[in-house]
């Protein structure tokens, strides 16, 4: 009995991939970790306005969730990767959809609608004040007067960088609506997140979220893009 409970211990341990220790390859990419999501971050609008001169929005994120897929799914396979069970997997797949497909769809629909960069950026930073005004009854937790301060502080000093850049231009209709969406869509993304697969690997997340968003991506260009 006592060898079959420290079996089924060892087993439960390798279904879940956040429990599994990093050495080598595995510590040096979490350490890189933070420096890389910055970059990529920073990075993101600049390189998105680029794509969408040469291509269609839900294109551009099919086309980007490949990419992730192949190069995170390669290293997985080196490193041997432990997956966790199917109901992780589902959770996880779920904020893929909400935050790879419907979060940057919007953000990327609102851009090629004339949206600038600026007032994109400046809405996509009111997802912590959307994400305090509702953890109290979606996760019962509290937010203190301290946070709320900063999360105040935040948003006004993301207001003061960006305000040379909050130039309406030739913004449609239909970009102030995708723009409006996306702190909603990411807020909800975030909210599930924290509430069901917290501590999923990092690895695993980027393999499924991609390949979920992936999917809902390209049914979405092939629907309603033209392709060119």
């Amino acid at each position: 009995m006592a060898g079959d409970r420290r079996h089924g211990s060892r087993h439960d341990r390798g279904r879940a991939g956040c429990a599994q220790p990093m050495t080598g390859a595995n510590s040096l990419l979490l350490k890189a970790a933070p420096f890389l999501f910055i970059l990529t971050w920073a990075s993101g609008f600049p390189i998105t306005r680029f794509g969408l001169e040469y291509t269609e929005p839900f294109t551009l994120l099919w086309i980007r969730s490949a990419i992730v897929v192949v190069l995170v799914g390669i290293y997985a396979l080196i490193v041997r990767v432990p997956w966790p069970d199917k109901r992780e997997i589902a959770h996880i797949a779920v904020v893929g959809v909400t935050l790879q497909c419907l979060y940057l769809g919007a953000m990327f629909s609102a851009l090629d609608e004339g949206i600038s960069q600026g007032v994109a950026a400046l809405v996509a930073g009111m997802q912590p004040l959307f994400t305090a005004a509702v953890v109290g009854f979606t996760l019962g937790e509290r937010v203190t007067r301290t946070q709320w301060a900063g999360f105040a502080l935040g948003f006004a000093g993301l207001f003061i960088v960006l305000s040379e850049r909050l130039g309406i231009g030739a913004a449609t209709t239909a970009g102030f609506i995708f723009s409006g969406l996306t702190p909603i869509f990411i807020t909800a993304a975030s909210l599930y997140q924290k509430k069901y697969c917290a501590n999923s690997d990092l690895r695993i997340v980027m393999i499924v979220q991609q390949t979920a968003a992936g999917i809902c991506n390209f049914g979405i260009a092939m629907a309603v893009e033209s392709g060119d």
